[in-house]
């Protein structure tokens, strides 16, 4: 996935939290605090609620998908 496009997300005004699938796994994104994107673009780092840190390459990204407000993913 282009780098760009999660940009967008978390700078979409306003924000909603939204999944992240890469590699068979599913991250969520609650707000765009949680993301750090290399300076390079080469890596994201999703920092969980218990601390926990999901490293991902963006080359293995594979989609985004918007969360309903119930928390769950949103139809599509």
């Amino acid at each position: 996935m282009d780098v760009k496009t999660l940009q967008e997300a978390l700078t979409h005004a306003p924000f909603r939290p939204f999944h992240i699938h890469a590699d068979g796994r599913v991250v969520r994104v609650q707000h765009p605090e949680q993301v750090f994107i290399t300076p390079d673009k080469s890596t994201v780092i999703v920092a969980g609620r218990e601390g926990s840190l999901a490293i991902l390459d963006p080359e293995h990204i594979s989609s985004l998908s918007l969360t309903s407000k119930r928390g769950g993913r949103a139809a599509a």
